[in-house]
């Protein structure tokens, strides 16, 4: 359907320098993933560059443990830590919150130790597990997940209200504690895509999806569940031009990668063909999703249909455009964290009037639109984003340097040394050189307040309805958006 917009749309940016609360790096250890608890506790999973690395943290010292936990409160003050091991390798480690308790969560290879328990199993075989902690640091249980053709890699993991969801590569039977479940499809030829829900105890359902020739790839971190609705999305990739299989039936003819949304059911929903890319994470906001593809913000609605693309590009040295790399929500306001590599950026072909260059930047996505750029650091040095929570108006959020040979990188008079890891706090509550600016690139200095209806109510916006747009400097505009 064509929509026929009456007015020019204002697309807010405000900009914003390095206000920071506070900053933690480290050259010892690597950060790996961070999470955020309803009290705005902070949990940080670490590595060690070796399996007998010592790691100081905070007044505390984990000994030979290849991955630790650790918290701390909003103030950025340490107060506990707790160590995995690993003796044999491990796959995509993260963690997650859930009420009142933590869970860390991915794959490893022959045996994993935890809490002074030793879990071994067969030589050269791929398990998950899933270990459940309280947000004291009190350990609580661990869960392996064994597949009768020893390949178990976990890409990502959703829990809500103690109810698990699983996205992996593997096949087979799965097996967690005495509870087993079938796979519909069991190859050993091919690489199984699979999504499980488990209960605290059992293995409920379990979807497969595979392809004809060269098996099925999930991404990793790109499965999410919605909490109201349960629909579960992931993105994965099959080989170019091959055939998708969904427990065991043929879906489709796909060109790469694809979007799955299921029911909480397990059964399909719909199937969207994306073109093969570098996929990074997945989201819903309210009755859209959205995906990051790099340079593109892709925006499906919840039928599985192409609403629009919103393209980073840049004009400056290179041309190489700013890229997003996470998504989170808070309070139903989807964020997206990115990098940008040159200024003279640009979103929709429309200049972003602030200097990203070599910069970490925070954009908020509200009506149908991309608002409130942030950005942090200096222009010295290249950042990679790996995690992002943003919880009570503040963003952690958590990178690395890019190239170890770049200069130093200065933050709030903290120096991050050469090839070492940071993770900080940023408020969002002051906000510095305010700039809007409509669609023509003419500045003004006014901000979208409020949407309401003919009859004074705030409201979302919405199709083929007279609303009017309330702005900062008293300004009022009527927009109506015929379908």
């Amino acid at each position: 359907m064509r929509k026929l917009l009456l007015i020019l749309c204002l697309v807010p940016f405000f900009s914003f320098g390095q206000n920071i609360e506070w900053l933690k790096t480290n050259q010892t250890i690597a950060y790996e993933d961070i999470a955020i608890d309803n009290y705005d506790g902070m949990y940080l999973l670490s590595s060690t560059h070796t399996f007998v690395d010592t790691a100081f943290i905070g007044d505390t010292t984990i000994i030979n443990n290849s991955h630790q936990i650790i918290k701390y409160d909003t103030n950025g003050v340490f107060l506990w830590a707790r160590g995995v091991n690993f003796p044999f390798g491990n796959y995509n480690v993260s963690i997650s919150v859930d009420g009142d308790n933590l869970y860390v969560y991915g794959s490893f290879d022959t045996s994993l130790e935890v809490n002074g328990n030793l879990f071994n199993t067969i030589s050269n075989a791929i398990y998950g597990f899933i270990i459940k902690y309280n947000i004291y640091g009190n350990y609580i249980s661990t869960k392996i997940i064994e597949s009768t053709l020893g390949l178990c890699y976990i890409k990502d993991l959703n829990i809500i209200d103690n109810e698990v969801y699983i996205l992996g590569e593997g096949g087979g039977a799965f097996t967690i504690n005495n509870s087993t479940y079938q796979l519909l499809y069991n190859d050993s030829l091919h690489t199984t895509g699979f999504v499980l829900k488990l209960d605290s105890n059992n293995i409920i359902w379990g979807s497969s999806f595979y392809a004809n020739s060269s098996g099925a790839q999930p991404y990793k971190n790109c499965l999410y569940v919605d909490k109201v609705t349960k629909r579960i999305t992931i993105i994965a990739a099959i080989g170019l031009s091959d055939s998708l299989y969904f427990n065991g039936q043929f879906q489709d003819s796909i060109n790469g990668s694809f979007v799955l949304e299921l029911n909480d059911n397990g059964s399909l929903n719909w199937i969207y063909n994306l073109n093969y890319s570098n996929y990074k994470d997945i989201i819903h906001n309210t009755t859209e999703i959205l995906i990051a593809d790099d340079e593109t913000v892709i925006v499906l609605d919840s039928n599985g249909l192409l609403i629009k693309q919103h393209v980073f590009s840049s004009t400056g040295i290179g041309n190489y455009p700013p890229k997003v790399f996470r998504f989170t929500k808070d309070n139903n306001s989807c964020y997206m964290l990115g990098f940008a590599y040159t200024d003279n950026a640009t979103l929709n072909n429309v200049s972003i009037p602030i200097n990203l260059n070599n910069r970490l930047f925070v954009a908020k996505y509200e009506y149908d639109t991309i608002i409130d750029f942030k950005y942090y650091g200096s222009t010295a040095v290249h950042l990679t984003p790996y995690s992002f929570e943003v919880k009570n108006n503040s963003y952690y959020i958590h990178s690395s340097k890019l190239i170890f040979t770049d200069s130093v990188f200065i933050i709030n008079n903290d120096t991050i040394p050469h090839s070492s890891h940071m993770l900080f706090k940023a408020s969002n509550n002051s906000i510095l050189n305010v700039v809007d600016f409509d669609i023509l690139g003419n500045t003004t200095n006014k901000k979208l307040l409020k949407i309401i209806d003919i009859l004074g109510r705030e409201t979302k916006p919405k199709k083929n309805i007279l609303l009017f747009y309330i702005y900062s400097d008293g300004t009022v505009k009527k927009q109506i958006i015929i379908e």
